[in-house]
């Protein structure tokens, strides 16, 4: 009687214990840890899973496509997925199992691990995503355990010109908003400054502003130029895009000189050049013309003062690039005499005119009985005694009196 007893109790025991040991769920009982690897590289995911007598075929790896269904890679170490050949006779794809390590899991005590890695090689920008593992339980979709891991793959920024403010002409007062996005990994900060070095015409006007939208307010013609995008996430060197806002303004005109007068000694073969600084957008067109012009809205200018660009007159035109007292957008525009003569003397007016406006500065050319000009130092004409010009000082006699000049001045510190 008393062994029947005993039969019945361990019977009762191990139906209990085999129930409970068949309620065990299988567990993933550690989180995934994200992989950040540079491109060409091989990224590792470990899957800790307690399988408590599940097959491993029912630990299953995916690649989760935003917008798609899942992409199954793997079943157990099975690849379930189209596997490229790499170079080297590597797959792209490989998952590896290592059983027998025990941990201590809570409600279940120490417990068997089995950790599935899922290898991936030769990495790309598109292999960057979330990946989920999985054990699917039959029947029981609900109760299948699954972790995501995410897989990061840095990509120095990239910024699409498709997406960045073009190139633009606009009207002064007009508010200009520029924008800048780039694509990268992890996202990259975004940044605006001039190129030219100057303040950003926005409030506070720092010299960057970090952010990806920067609006311009009432731009006046100083605040063209170009507008220099950077895209930065500490990975490769960067990004950076140019914008170029032109502003349409009137030109303006004025004389390159003190007082805008220029002198000469007349009849002697010397020259000199008379110099206008003109800006403008459009570019406006510059003439010369002998006299004193006063543009007028409702007169047309006089076609018989223009002077033309043949001897004894050349006109040439030069950016200033930023010299002294002037804006890198600004232009020189030159009027060289050549063999200045009586006649020469006087008043000559530049003129600037583009479709906002017109704009004039009168120069002065005078009567100097020195030579004046760089030209004048080490230049020798010869003046035979029957020529008209026999009664006065030759270039070369303007030298000998400035070289006269300096030798009397340096004794004088001697002394």
């Amino acid at each position: 009687m008393a062994a029947k007893i005993f039969c019945i109790v361990l019977f009762l025991a191990l139906s209990d214990f085999l129930l409970r040991v068949s309620a065990i769920r299988p567990a993933i009982v550690e989180n995934i840890v994200t992989e950040v690897r540079p491109i060409d590289s091989t990224a590792t995911l470990n899957c800790s899973v307690a399988l408590f007598s599940n097959p491993p075929e029912r630990v299953q790896w995916y690649k989760l496509l935003p917008g798609q269904s899942d992409k199954a890679i793997s079943a157990g170490t099975k690849i379930t997925e189209q596997n490229p050949i790499l170079q080297g006779d590597m797959l792209k794809y490989e998952v590896r199992s290592r059983p027998g390590r025990t941990v201590f899991i809570p409600d279940m005590g120490y417990t068997d691990v089995t950790t599935f890695t899922l290898l991936i090689r030769r990495l790309t920008n598109l292999d960057a995503a979330n990946y989920k593992c999985r054990i699917n339980v039959p029947g029981s979709p609900a109760d299948s355990p699954e972790v995501v891991a995410t897989l990061i793959v840095p990509r120095e920024p990239f910024i699409n010109p498709a997406e960045v403010t073009n190139n633009q002409v606009v009207e002064e007062g007009a508010n200009v908003t520029l924008k800048c996005s780039a694509t990268s990994e992890p996202p990259a900060h975004i940044s605006w400054i001039r190129a030219n070095g100057l303040p950003l015409n926005i409030p506070g006007r720092p010299q960057r502003v970090y952010q990806s939208e920067v609006t311009l307010i009432n731009v006046t013609k100083y605040d063209r130029g170009v507008y220099r995008c950077f895209a930065n996430n500490n990975v490769g060197y960067g990004a950076k895009h140019d914008v170029r806002i032109d502003v349409n303004y009137a030109p303006s005109i004025r004389g390159a000189r003190l007082h805008n007068l220029y002198l000469q000694a007349p009849e002697r073969n010397y020259e000199i050049t008379l110099e206008c600084v003109s800006t403008g957008y459009p570019d406006p067109e510059v003439t010369f013309y002998s006299g004193t012009v006063i543009p007028r809205p409702d007169q047309p200018l006089p076609d018989s003062q223009v002077i033309k660009n043949q001897f004894p007159f050349s006109v040439e035109r030069l950016r200033s690039q930023g010299a002294a007292g002037t804006h890198v957008y600004e232009f020189f525009y030159a009027l060289r005499i050549k063999n200045v003569r009586d006649t020469h003397l006087g008043n000559y007016t530049c003129v600037a005119k583009n479709k906002y406006g017109v704009d004039a500065a009168v120069l002065k050319l005078a009567n100097e009985e020195v030579c004046q000009g760089p030209l004048c130092f080490g230049t020798s004409v010869e003046q035979s005694a029957n020529s008209p010009g026999a009664g006065h000082r030759s270039a070369g006699s303007c030298a000998v009196f400035s070289g006269l000049a300096i030798a009397a001045f340096m004794m004088r510190r001697l002394l």
